[in-house]
């Protein structure tokens, strides 16, 4: 996931301040962005289709009944575990005991497609 780098970047720079460095004044960043770099249009049409699939899968889930429920229960923590949220915002709360959308994981979303296109706009922006 994308992170806000400028406070690291201002750190990384002031650690090359000594005199006996010749390369002080020069500071070459090399980047690359993720698969977010899509249109913002398209990205959020994405995750508005992703959250709405999610309340779709957790309204499924949270009918489910017996073993079946026990075994969506330890399926959907077996894949949050292993691809966080990336397919899915649906998660079993054990305070509620029931299925729900991790609203943290939705704007963590959001937030990093936006710092990502903040800090990494063009070459000066960083």
């Amino acid at each position: 996931m994308a992170v806000d780098i400028s406070t690291e970047l201002i750190q990384i720079a002031g650690r090359q301040r000594l005199e006996i460095n010749p390369f002080r004044k020069i500071i070459t960043f090399i980047y690359k962005t993720n698969l977010t770099e899509i249109p913002e249009d398209d990205f959020r049409a994405a995750i508005t289709a992703k959250y709405e699939s999610s309340i779709e899968e957790v309204h499924y889930k949270n009918n489910a009944t017996g073993r079946i429920k026990e075994r969506e229960i330890s399926n959907i923590k077996k894949i949050q575990a292993i691809e966080k949220y990336g397919e899915s915002y649906a998660m079993w709360s054990d305070v509620n005991q029931c299925f729900t959308i991790n609203q943290i994981a939705y704007i963590n979303e959001q937030y990093c497609y936006d710092v990502q296109q903040l800090n990494y706009r063009n070459g000066i922006t960083i």
